[in-house]
Parts: structure tokens; C-alpha cells; sequence
């Protein structure tokens, strides 16, 4: 029971995540459709409809006038309610309306497109409509209308007594000039006339009441406007444009090929996840500022202090002291995920050195505010390592700086200690350099002395870069944003970490809010390590002068 709330939990969530990611074409149809709408009814023709009422009795008043007897079966109200609505919509009685009320340049066609007749299902009423852009003229319609068609059905329920009516006038005026011709004293002839005037007499009353049957119980009177119905149609296009937009947003949610979700990545990738992130907020973007060095509280320190957790658990048996970063392809956030890792592994006691080696895009030296010479120019000797190192004491508290010890184990109140290898001038072919001598030197030098080495390298996918230095470090560490990388790219990652020799410590998500069900909260205002004392970071710029 419980499982299958969780599951109904997760499936309201990921349906969310999809509106959420899909929300300004939501709105966007939501707004245009009933515009488009009211503006559509803006421009229709007026049309007023009016409607009368035709009341039908099945009973036979001239059988029970008459006293004759009702034989055959009873007359099914329905049945007859059919007829009645089919021979009302027979084009007679629409010409019979046109030229009683004398419009000859209407046609019948367009009478009965413009007229409805139905029946009521709980009364033996029919209800006739006609629909004109003149009201006064659509009462006028509907009226005629309705009173033609109760002369049309007339003519039919009188046609066999008014024929024979005919019949019996036929004879009686044959009797009459045989009387006239000097057969007066005939009983017979004045018998047989007498009879014939006698049936004459009931088939004239049986005439008369034949017809009465319908009877028109409502005249039309206060015509109603049916064309535009302007709020109508805004409402109704208010609903298909909400219906129109979530259809739209699930169809390119099930099109897109993008992946939004950690457990796929994780199943693609055969690795585990390390952490989290959420995108930074603008005020970092547009500044390229690290969240982990900033002093205001945030919820992306919480983010980085937890995915530091999490490298330490994934590194916990493998113990490994250099480790590549890299993700498939760009715009990932790889280079902010492994500064900003850095940083927070240095507040936790560490010393680390960060090295930039992505020398197609490299990004560490802006984060960090220095300049001078990097990494190239150590492997080419152009500079001393001392000289290319920026040293961050990272603490709590303003502390005195103190130069690291030729092993790095010598006094040190600073809490942790970040050094910082900038990239230095580019080289014309950045894998020839990455398989140098002098770079494996520097990468083994900093990693006798240092406690972790972390080194931000180019995406895997459109450059070599990484796979021709995976051999000489111990671990790698993948970045992939959700919402960005393809499922094709993701396979594709799979297949070239496979051929890899070093080891794999895991996944880092960033862009975490893309994933459908992402419910990351806005943190509880501290960071882990933070005192009651102080309550706002430092970092310091100690430069040192003598690094080994």
C-alpha cells in the first residue's frame, strides 16, 4: 500500500516536472487561443434565433364526436413525434412559409438550414426554431413556419375524408337531377338521397375534426441572440487552449531525447550518484562567482557541502588523490561543479590543488580572480610552479597566513589550504601537451604534497582531451546536467569511459530542478561547518613564495 503511494507520488510528481519545464507554452496557449477566439467572435455575423411551440394530440375527436369504435393498435407517441419532425423539414412547408409572408428572394433550401424542428421528450410538444441576422423577421419565420406545417399535416390526416366527402357530392347532385327529371314521387330515390345527404353531413363534422390535432401553443416573441457568444467562446477557448497546451508540453516531453532523470543517467552510465546540484542563480552566473565563496548564506553551499559528502563516501575504499573531472559535453557546469568542490573540500581540512586543464574553454582563473602564468607555462619552463600557484587559506575566521612546509605537514592554523593552477597560455594541440612529460611530473609533484588533486578537464565527447589523460590519474568524476544531454550522447559516454583505465567514482547532477520529480528544498540557512562564533567565510590570498 505503501509502495504503490510512493509510486502515485512519483508519477504526480514527474507529470509536474513536465508542466513545470513546459509552463511558458502552456501559458503561451492559454492566452493566445481565447484571444483568438473572442477575436474570431468579434467579427461573426449577429444571428438571432427565435422558437414556438406546436402542441400534438393523438386523440381521434371525430371517432369519439361520431361514436365510432378505435380499431388497430394504439399510436406510439414517439413514433409519431419522428413523423411529425420529418414532415415539418420537407421543403413545401418552407416555400409555403416564403410566399405567405412574400419572400420571393429567399430559396427553401436556406429556410430549412436556418430552421430546427424537435421534439420534447417528456411532452407531445414540438419545438420549431428559426435562426435570421433580423430578430424581427426570425419571430415572423418561425410563426409561419409553425402554422404551415399545421396545415401541411392537415392535408394529409383530411385526405381520404375529403375524398370521399367529393365522392358523396358526386352522387347526392346525381340524385338530385334524377328527382328533378320527375322522379319525385320515387321512395326509393328519396331514400337513398336522404342517406347520402346524412353521410355527407357526418363526413363534412368528420373534416373538421380530423384536422384538429396541432395546435399552436407558443408564439415566438423575444428572440434570443445565438451568434457571437463572446463570453461563451472565451471560456470554451480558455479550456482548449489549457487542454491544447498540456497536450502540447507531454508530446514534446515524450519527443524530446534530452534526459531529465538521475536513475536514468544512472542506469545509462553503470554509475552511482554522488550528488545534486541546482543551477546557480543569476547573481553568480553573470558575476562567474563560486557559491561556496560567497559570503552570504546560500542554498548551493548546502548543495556542494553535500555532494562533498558524498565524494568522500565514493572515495572512501578507493582512496584515490588524483581525480579527473569531465562530462560529455558543454555547458554542463562542470568547471563551476569541480571549483566550488574544491573549495569545500579545502573547509573541511584539506589541502587540495585545483588544476585547470581544460585548455580549450578554461574558466578556474575567473572564478578565482588570478593571473600570471599556469600550467603550460611550468611544462615549459617559462615559469617555477611557486610562482604559477595561488594559495587559498580557507577558514572561518581572519588567521594568520603561514607558507606550506617543503612536505606540507609543517605548522598550519589555517583550516584548509586550496591551491590553484591556473591554465596559462593555450597550446596549439592540447592532447600532445596533456601526454607530456613535464605535465605528469607536475600532476605527481602536487599529488606527493597534496591531499587531493583535482583537475578540471575538456568534455569527453567532442575532444580527446580527457581520454588521453584518464591513464594518469586515479579516478574520474563525470558532470552531467539534466535537461541537456541526449541519450545518444549519454551511450556514447558510456562507450568511452568503458575504455578507460582509471576508476570511476560516480556522477555529479547539476541542473537538478530539470529533473521531473526534483523536490531539492531551499536548505535550513547554516552550512555544515559553520560556528555559532562566525557565521561567514573567509579566504585569503597567500601566495607562496617557496612551494617545493
Amino acid at each position: 500500500m505503501g509502495g504503490a503511494a510512493v509510486a502515485g507520488a512519483t508519477s504526480l510528481g514527474a507529470y509536474l516536472g513536465v508542466v513545470r519545464r513546459r509552463l511558458p507554452l502552456v501559458i503561451l496557449l492559454v492566452v493566445i487561443v481565447p484571444v483568438v477566439v473572442v477575436a474570431f467572435s468579434l467579427h461573426q455575423q449577429k444571428l438571432y434565433q427565435a422558437s414556438a411551440q406546436v402542441l400534438i394530440t393523438n386523440q381521434n375527436n371525430a371517432q369519439t364526436l361520431l361514436g365510432q369504435q378505435t380499431s388497430g393498435s394504439a399510436i406510439d407517441p414517439t413514433r409519431q413525434a419522428n413523423t411529425d419532425m420529418t414532415v415539418a423539414h420537407v421543403p413545401e412547408v418552407a416555400q409555403r412559409t416564403l410566399d405567405a409572408l412574400g419572400l420571393r428572394d429567399r430559396s427553401a433550401q436556406d429556410l430549412l438550414n436556418h430552421t430546427t424542428v424537435s421534439a420534447a421528450s417528456d411532452a407531445d410538444i414540438l419545438d420549431f426554431a428559426t435562426t435570421d441576422p433580423s430578430p424581427s423577421l426570425a419571430v415572423r419565420l418561425v410563426n409561419e413556419y409553425a402554422n404551415q406545417f399545421i396545415v401541411y399535416r392537415q392535408q394529409f390526416d383530411t385526405a381520404a375524408v375529403t375524398a370521399a366527402l367529393k365522392g358523396v357530392d358526386v352522387r347526392i347532385r346525381d340524385l338530385e337531377q334524377r328527382v328533378a327529371n320527375g322522379n319525385q314521387s320515387d321512395p326509393a330515390l328519396a331514400e337513398q338521397l336522404h342517406t347520402l345527404l346524412q353521410n355527407q353531413q357526418d363526413l363534412q363534422t368528420q373534416e373538421q375534426l380530423q384536422g384538429g390535432k396541432l395546435f399552436v401553443v407558443r408564439d415566438a416573441s423575444d428572440p434570443s441572440q445565438t451568434q457571437p457568444r463572446v463570453i461563451r467562446n472565451g471560456i470554451v477557448g480558455l479550456g482548449l487552449g489549457l487542454i491544447l497546451g498540456l497536450s502540447l508540453a507531454f508530446l514534446a516531453h515524450a519527443l524530446d531525447t534530452r534526459v531529465r532523470s538521475a536513475d536514468e543517467i544512472a542506469a545509462s552510465l553503470g554509475l552511482g550518484l554522488i550528488g545534486r546540484i541546482p543551477s546557480p542563480p543569476r547573481s553568480l552566473r553573470t558575476r562567474q562567482r563560486l557559491a561556496m565563496l560567497e559570503h552570504t548564506k546560500h542554498s548551493h553551499r548546502e548543495a556542494y557541502s553535500n555532494l562533498r559528502t558524498g565524494f568522500d563516501l565514493a572515495n572512501l575504499k578507493l582512496k584515490a588523490k588524483t581525480i579527473l573531472v569531465t562530462s560529455a559535453v558543454e555547458r554542463e557546469g562542470k568547471s563551476t561543479t569541480v571549483a566550488n568542490l574544491a573549495v569545500a573540500l579545502a573547509r573541511a581540512g584539506r589541502h587540495v590543488a585545483l588544476i585547470d586543464l581544460d585548455l580549450r574553454r578554461p574558466l578556474i582563473a575567473k572564478f578565482f580572480d588570478v593571473e600570471g602564468p599556469g600550467v603550460t607555462s611550468v611544462a615549459i619552463g617559462s615559469a617555477p610552479l611557486q610562482d604559477a600557484l595561488t594559495a587559498f587559506a580557507v577558514g572561518h575566521a581572519p588567521v594568520a597566513t603561514t607558507k606550506t612546509g617543503g612536505n606540507g605537514n609543517g605548522p598550519n592554523p589555517i583550516q584548509g589550504l586550496l591551491e590553484v593552477l591556473p591554465s596559462g597560455p593555450l597550446p596549439a594541440d592540447p592532447v600532445e601537451f596533456l601526454t607530456t612529460r613535464e605535465l605528469i611530473a607536475i600532476i605527481e609533484h602536487l599529488r606527493e604534497r597534496c591531499d587531493l588533486v583535482l583537475i578540471d578537464s575538456p568534455p569527453a565527447l567532442p575532444v580527446g582531451d580527457p581520454m588521453a589523460l584518464s591513464s594518469e590519474v586515479d579516478a574520474m568524476l563525470i558532470v552531467v546536467r539534466a535537461g541537456v544531454i541526449r541519450r545518444r550522447s549519454l551511450a556514447e559516454l558510456h562507450r568511452l569511459l568503458d575504455t578507460t583505465p582509471a576508476a570511476k567514482l560516480g556522477f555529479v547532477l547539476t541542473g537538478a530542478e530539470a529533473e521531473d520529480d526534483y523536490v531539492y528544498g531551499g536548505g535550513y540557512g547554516y552550512d555544515e561547518t559553520d560556528t555559532s562564533e562566525v557565521a561567514r567565510p573567509t579566504v585569503q590570498d597567500t601566495r607562496s613564495s617557496t612551494v617545493p
